[in-house]
């Protein structure tokens, strides 16, 4: 079961990241493509990364994994179709 008590942060967050997941551009690469398994970062200890190239695009996903916030700086090894930045989704 799932117990909905939540804060209005987080429905705020989660309202926000919905718009990202359902967009067109998300849509295309989630379902369009197979994800990248070869992505690594240095920095933090629990960061989950996922990627998906669609064409000459790439979409990477950084989530940390770790309860607290943290300003440490995590540096990703990316494929090599990543050559440049054009859009941040979220966040």
């Amino acid at each position: 079961m799932l117990d909905y008590s939540t804060t209005p942060r987080v429905n705020n967050a989660t309202s926000q990241l919905s718009k990202v997941l359902t967009s067109t551009t998300t849509f295309w690469f989630l379902l369009g493509s197979m994800p990248v398994l070869t992505l690594s970062a240095n920095g933090l200890p629990r960061v989950d990364i996922s990627a998906w190239v669609l064409g000459s695009q790439m979409m990477v996903s950084i989530v940390n994994l770790g309860y607290v916030g943290s300003d440490a700086r995590v540096s990703i090894t990316l494929h090599e179709a990543a050559k440049s930045l054009s859009t941040t989704l979220w966040g």
